[in-house]
């Protein structure tokens, strides 16, 4: 499978490899942490594995797509852990704008 990377490099990579890896090695090049990238446009979590070829472009934290995943995380992390130590209690998220 062939990914073209944000810089313009294409990279042979097996099908069912997640961009987990890749984005490490990216992270460098970016002023905030990586939380998510978009491949041919659509968004993909980096742990999902991909098996199809595409064009990749990283999602940094300190965007406006970036915050809304970290808050995303930050609400998932929450229900999971008020879940597990108070597993009788119904949690209620809502967002304010």
């Amino acid at each position: 499978m062939k990914l073209t990377m944000p810089d313009g490099v294409v990279k042979n990579v097996r099908a069912g490899t997640s961009l987990m890896k890749l984005s490490q090695e990216y992270a460098n090049r970016y002023s905030s942490p990586i939380v998510e990238a978009l491949v041919n446009g659509g968004e993909v979590n980096l742990q999902r594995p991909l098996h199809y070829d595409g064009k990749v472009e990283f999602v940094e934290v300190n965007t406006e797509n970036g915050l809304r995943v970290y808050v995303r995380t930050l609400l998932m992390a929450c229900i999971a852990v008020t879940r597990r130590l108070f597993p009788d209690v119904r949690l209620e998220v809502r967002n304010s704008l």
